[in-house]
C-alpha cells in the first residue's frame, strides 16, 4: 500500500529493499514515521509503535485512524480553484478536515500542510480505499513525542526501530536543527535492532562508521522546485 498522505522523500520507492533488510523482531517502531510508507508496506507485527513530533503528522494518523469509511460522505473536487478554497477554509467535520489534509499532501509542491495548489488530484481513489488505510492502523498505536522518549521506552532485545530522521540541508524537520550524533549516541546503547536511512555524505558517514551501510539510488521525481528532484545517493545503516 502506498502511503494515504504523499509526502516529499518518503520512502515507498525503496520499501521493498528497506524491509527485506528486516531482521527478526516482535516489536516495530517508528519515531519518524512522516508518511508511514514503510508501516503502509510491510507486513503486520504483534506491537507496532508510530510517532512523530510533527503535530500535522500525528493528526493524519489520527484522522486515518478514526476515519468514515463510507466514500458518499466525502465530496471529492478536481479543479484546482475549488480545492485551493477548500484548503484555506475551517472544517469542523472530520471527513472535510481528513480530505483537506489529503488535498494538500497530493496537491502542493511541498506535500506539506500548507501551500499553494498547483495541481487537482481528487482523492478518489485513496477514499475508495479508505477503509484498508484503517484497517491496517487500527491496532498501531500512535505517539507525538521527542524521538528520543520513544526509543528510551520501547527499546528492548525484541525492537526493531525504523529509522527515517531528517536529512541534512532540509527544511522539514521543525522544531530545531537536527543532532545525528545525539542519535548516534542513543542508538549505540540500545538493546534492540535498528535501521536507518539517511542522506550519503562525509559527516553522516563518520558519525556513523561503527555501523553496517549500503548505499542505494534513489530515482528524483524531476518535479520542478520540489525536495528529492534530483537523483541521489542514500544509506541504510544498520547495528546488525
Amino acid at each position: 500500500m502506498k502511503p494515504f498522505f504523499p509526502r516529499i522523500g518518503n520512502k515507498y520507492p525503496i520499501s521493498k529493499e528497506i524491509i527485506n533488510m528486516f531482521p527478526k523482531y516482535t516489536t516495530y517502531v517508528e519515531p519518524f514515521v512522516g508518511s508511514g510508507a514503510i508501516l503502509f508496506s510491510k507486513e503486520p507485527s504483534p506491537v507496532e509503535i508510530i510517532n512523530d513530533l510533527d503535530g500535522d503528522v500525528f493528526e493524519n494518523f489520527q484522522l486515518l485512524k478514526d476515519a468514515n469509511t463510507d466514500v458518499n460522505a466525502y465530496q471529492l473536487l478536481n479543479d484546482i480553484q475549488n480545492i485551493q478554497r477548500f484548503v484555506n477554509g475551517t472544517h469542523i467535520s472530520k471527513e472535510n478536515r481528513l480530505l483537506q489534509k489529503l488535498y494538500l499532501s497530493m496537491n502542493t509542491f511541498s506535500g506539506k500542510n500548507t501551500g499553494k495548489i498547483y495541481q487537482a488530484k481528487s482523492g478518489k481513489q485513496k477514499i475508495k480505499y479508505l477503509g484498508f488505510y484503517k484497517n491496517r492502523i487500527q491496532d498501531v498505536e500512535i505517539k507525538n513525542s521527542d524521538y528520543k522518549e520513544i526509543i528510551t521506552h520501547y527499546d528492548s532485545a525484541e525492537t526493531l526501530f525504523f529509522l527515517d530522521p531528517p536529512y541534512e540541508q532540509t527544511n522539514l524537520y521543525n522544531h530545531s536543527t537536527f543532532d545525528y550524533i545525539e542519535l548516534q549516541a542513543i542508538l549505540k546503547n540500545i538493546k534492540g535492532k535498528f535501521i536507518l536511512t539517511l542522506n550519503d555524505s562525509l559527516n553522516i558517514r563518520t558519525i556513523f562508521k561503527d555501523y553496517q551501510m549500503t548505499e542505494i539510488k534513489i530515482k528524483g521525481n524531476y518535479t520542478p522546485k520540489s525536495v528529492g528532484s534530483k537523483d541521489r545517493t542514500e544509506l541504510i545503516i544498520t547495528n546488525y
